[in-house]
């Protein structure tokens, strides 16, 4: 049986274009993933890039169920992104 983690695709020029559930079909991004993707979409896909993508989505999630550290967290990385 796979494990229930997210998957992150990329297109032929390996930059990020989706990211979905391993274990899913069809490979469709799902609407809670949507934030993520739309942060990291068309970025090169590195070890680095991965790990933060990860880290972000991992965040995203909290935020979106409500945990307030994770809403503060995602904010800071906004403000910093966005310099």
């Amino acid at each position: 049986m796979a494990k229930h983690r997210p998957y992150i695709k990329a297109d032929k020029l390996n930059r990020i274009c989706s990211i979905y559930w391993e274990d899913s079909t069809p490979y469709v991004t799902p609407e809670e993933f949507k934030p993520t993707l739309n942060m990291f979409q068309g970025q090169q896909l590195t070890r680095e890039t991965v790990k933060e993508c990860l880290n972000y989505l991992h965040t995203s999630l909290l935020a979106q169920a409500g945990n307030a550290e994770a809403i503060e967290t995602l904010d800071s990385i906004h403000i910093l992104w966005n310099r």
